[in-house]
Formats: structure tokens, sequence, C-alpha cells
């Protein structure tokens, strides 16, 4: 071999090829890269294959829409915080599962980004959502722009970006130069087609006059003032009649608001009590549990068959329907709900008109505030949404119109629409939408509203009027909810140590209200009401007291609440039970 160097050469080389060679040919064996295409959007993820051929996935994806790619691995990884100063930790993937329109991706703390695409075709456009875990406030994710995509950052949360052949609008909590932040707050990322000549941009209406919260408690006000007023001298002729039960109940929450519960209440007619002129609605009021629990009854099953027909024939109507998110709140532990709040999602071509895009930000706004988990279903087309909200905004002498295909918006539905948006941006942190819903319901006040219009929109004008009978949700008994049907400010149900139920209900001394409580198992006529034990009595309306009937097939508890402190508590004694809980 001496003598032969070259040849000795050219074997080692060789054999330290055959050598490399087959270091990458196992590796390429044990390791591959899956790419899959949901319509626009294009995805890839790494995943290995062991000895015993058991394959998972590495902790590496990419996710890449019309230009803009979000991806992670393990330099670069999706990254959760507890808060905005901690150092951040690195999430592990875990697990990716796809629809048709749609790919998730879940974490090894049970954080889930699930990126969803409007349309299966190239005009979809891109909406991202983030459910964080308990563990964590936030998540950054790596995010890269393609070379023919230029960044302008407009504020904290939007940013232009230009092509050749147009502009689109990436919006986030919080984008960074090379991370999207989501929080639980605000856990909807947007990239959408943007065209400024013909698109209306909710920032532009950003600190006009007449977007501020205060600017709305005005008008509020002024409209509230002259509903009672113009009520007030309806009530005094003989046009009372036809005053419809929502009237009456704005108008007896309103005077109570104002220290006049028991004037109220004496100034409307015999004629609009009677049963036959009410529903379980104005109950709180006038009485007549009995009679009344039927009606809610009734609509408690007219809301569980229009949520399931809504699902088979994929209805969004559904969350136009008045009082539906109580509802949902209600039975949110049944599988039912979840079927309700997915079916957007799942659509195939997911249209919303004006009035049920802000149907669908109202309930989630009204579902965040309540179980953000149950809210968080209807976050993937959150973007799409507002979006069509927007496509339907013009901005003109500092007004919002709204085009609703070429129809007008009546004047409730433009103060409900103004109302989604101001609701949702409020729970999302988002100023841009708050102000835009104040300025349309401010504009739509201000031209003056008549008494039952504004009756349909009181609870609107005087949310945090407690008068105003509403749903309260006590807790919950395995899946069942307890909940009342009140105006009381505010009722508490509890189990004790010694398994007696103790339900606190706040209302001004002296007055007296009615309520309904459903999901109360029976406490077999053991009930203790003002440190006494009361009796049941079909009659328990007429006397000048506190008193109750049980019924035991709906397990309704009709409860008259003579306030003889502003604090009232009724004690039941119920059978122990360990699956209560708040």
């Amino acid at each position: 071999m001496r003598k032969h160097p070259v040849r000795k050469f050219l074997g080692l080389t060789v054999l330290y090829a055959a050598i490399i060679v087959g270091i990458f040919v196992l590796q390429f064996k044990s390791e591959s890269i899956i790419s899959k295409a949901i319509g626009p959007l294009h995805i890839s993820i790494a995943q290995t294959e062991s000895d015993t051929n058991v394959t998972e996935l590495k902790n590496q994806f990419k996710v890449t829409f019309k230009g803009i790619s979000f991806s992670a691995d393990d330099e670069n990884p999706v990254v959760a915080k507890t808060d905005e100063n901690s150092a951040g930790e690195k999430l592990v993937l875990k697990s990716f599962d796809e629809t048709s329109l749609s790919a998730s991706f879940t974490f090894n703390d049970g954080t889930v980004l699930t990126f969803h695409t409007s349309k299966a075709d190239s005009d979809g456009e891109l909406s991202v959502s983030a459910r964080i875990s308990d563990k964590f406030s936030s998540i950054e994710v790596p995010y890269k722009l393609s070379g023919n995509l230029t960044s302008e950052k407009l504020s904290k949360s939007h940013a232009l970006l230009t092509a050749k052949k147009g502009f689109f609008m990436l919006t986030a909590h919080d984008i960074l130069d090379n991370t999207v932040q989501f929080t639980k707050k605000d856990s909807v990322a947007m990239f959408v087609t943007y065209d400024p000549s013909k698109r209306f941009s909710y920032s532009t209406v950003v600190g006009l006059e007449g977007t501020s919260r205060a600017s709305f408690d005005a008008e509020a006000r002024r409209a509230r003032d002259k509903f009672l007023s113009e009520t007030e001298a309806i009530l005094k002729t003989s046009a009372a009649d036809s005053l419809s039960e929502s009237a009456v109940t704005a108008y007896v929450a309103e005077m109570a608001s104002r220290d006049r519960y028991n004037e109220a209440i004496d100034s409307v007619p015999e004629s609009l009590r009677r049963e036959n002129h009410r529903t379980y609605v104005s109950a709180p009021f006038f009485n007549t549990l009995a009679v009344m629990n039927r009606s809610l009854v009734v609509q408690t099953e007219q809301y569980s068959s229009m949520t399931a027909s809504a699902v088979t024939s994929k209805n969004l109507d559904i969350f136009n329907i008045d009082g539906i998110s109580d509802f949902i709140i209600r039975e949110k532990k049944k599988s039912r709900i979840t079927n309700l709040l997915s079916f957007p999602a799942q659509m195939a071509d997911f249209k919303p008109t004006v009035v049920q895009a802000a149907g669908i930000l109202n309930v989630y706004a009204d579902l965040y505030k309540n179980d953000a988990s149950v809210a968080s279903l209807l976050e993937p087309v959150l973007a799409k949404c507002l979006d069509s909200i927007a496509q339907a905004c013009s901005l003109e002498n500092d007004a919002v119109k709204i085009n609703n295909n070429g129809a007008a918006l009546s004047v409730r539905q433009t103060i409900e629409v103004g109302n989604a948006l101001a609701k949702y941006g409020d729970v999302s942190s988002k100023n841009e939408y708050a102000q835009t819903g104040y300025l349309i319901m401010n504009k739509a006040l201000a031209a003056g509203l008549n008494v039952e219009t504004a009756a349909s929109v009181y609870h609107i004008l005087a949310e945090s009027n407690f008068y105003y009978p509403h749903t309260q949700i006590l807790g919950y008994y395995g899946n069942t909810a307890v909940w009342a049907w009140t105006c009381a400010r505010n009722i508490s149900y509890r189990i004790d140590a010694e398994n007696i139920v103790n339900i606190d209900i706040d209302f001004p001394q002296g007055l007296t209200n009615h309520i309904i409580f459903n999901g109360v198992p029976t406490f077999h006529g053991k009930i203790e009401i003002q440190g006494q034990m009361f009796r049941t009595d079909p009659r328990f309306e007429t006397y000048n007291s506190s008193g109750y009937v049980y019924q035991t097939s709906t397990q309704s508890l009709l409860l008259k609440s003579r306030h003889k402190s502003s604090k009232e508590t009724v004690r039941l004694f119920c059978d122990p039970t360990d699956s209560f809980s708040n």
C-alpha cells in the first residue's frame, strides 16, 4: 500500500462515502415529512419511526397560506408565557388533527393551535385561533413572510402586507418582528384580503366623536328618559292596553332603577297583568308563578328544538334568537351545545349575513364572560364575522353606515350590531371594535326610538339594571343547571357542611319579588324562610308574606320573596349529594 498512495486514498474515500451514505439512508428511513393541502392551506409536519415501527411526531411543523407561513421546531419553538415579563416555556408538538377546512396542532401542555380557511378554494381567508392551557396566559408563534410580501405595521395589532397583485391585512393581539402573540382574552389572528378603496377598516373609526363608552352611556340615558316619559303618558290613557309585555317589563325595571318600584307595579292596569296578556318574562313583578312557569318550560323546550334543527340545517339564525346565550350557558355541559357551537366552523362555505355575524359575536362575548373554554368553539369563525360586518360598512360624515345587501337594517338590528361589536371589543381588549360599536349605537339612538323599539333594546340601554328580569346561573348538579329567572340583585346557592342548601337573595328591603328556580332537587317539603319552617300553599302569592310552591315534575321552586331585610336566606333540606358544583 505504501507503493500505491493514490490507490489507498481512493479506497478510503470510497469507504468514508459509503459510511456517510449509510448514515443518511438510515436517517431518512426513520424520519419523514408529511405534506397536506387543505384548500389554500399547505401543511408539513415531521415524524420519526422507531426500531419497533412506531411513528411519532417531531416537534416540527409549517403552515403556509398565500405568502405567510407559521412554523415551529426545536430551535424556533412555540413559546408559552404566564405573564408578559416571564421568560417563557417551549411547547412541544404532540398531535395533529384536520377537518375539511382546518388543521389543529396540540402541544404537550394541552394548548391547541387551529388554522382555519373560510373556503376550500383560492378565495379562502385565514383565521388562526389558540386555545391556551390553564397553565399559561399567552403564546407566541413564529411566522415569516415570503419574498413577494412587504409589511407595514399600522399598530400593535394590525399590519398591512403588500403583494404585487394586491394587499392583505394581518391582525392579532400583538404582531412582533418574528412572532405573532395570542392571549386567552385575544386568541384569534386573521389574514385577509384587503382593498383600501372598498373595504371599511375598524381602525379608521378610532378617536372619532361618539366612539367612547361615556358617550354611549349618555345617549342611552337620554333614550331611557324619553322611553319612561312616553310610557308613563300612555299608561294614563285608553291606549295603555296597546303596550306589549316587553314595554311594560322595561317600564317597571326603569322605574325601579329610580327607586319607584312599588309605584310602577301599582301604575300598570289590571288588564296588562292578566295571565292571558303575559308570559314568564314579567313574572318577577306580577306573580302567578305556577301559570307563568308553564310558558318558561315551553320556551325552554323550543330552545332545545331550535338548536337541534339549527345544527341539522346549519342555520346561523339560531344565534340571533332572544335569550339563546342564557340557554347555551344553562346547557353548556351537554353535547348538543358542543354541536351547536361547532357547526359554524364546520360549514363548507361560511358566509354569515351582517345580522348573523353580529349574533355570533354577541353569543361569543356572553359565553366568554361565563366560560372561555365553551366560547372558544366559536373562535375559528370570529374573523369572518368581523369581516362580514366590515364589508357591509362604510364611513360617511363621521358615521358608520351599514348596507345589508342593499337593504337597510332596522333600528333595533343596527343597535344590536353595534352592541355585538362593543361587547366583542371589550372581551378581546380590541378598542377599534368597541369604538365602532359605540359609534353605530350612538348614531341610532340620537335619531330617537319609539316606545316599543326602546323596550326591545332595553337590556342594551340599561345593561347594569338588575331589576330587568334575567337568568342567573347558580350551579350544576352534574350536567344539569340550577338557575333562576329573577329581578334580584344577586342570588347565591351553596350547600353547607350539613348538606343543607342555602339560597341567599339580595333585593331591596321592603320590596317583594317573585322568583322561578329551576333544577332544584326535591327537599321533601322541608324549607326554611326567614328563619321559620314553611308549608306549601297554592295561594301563597295572595298573602302579605313570603311563600312557595314546588313542582316536582319540572324541579321548579316558585318563591315569593318579601324582604324584611335586603338579604334573605332560604334553606332547603335536600338529600345529600356530592355532584353539585358552582
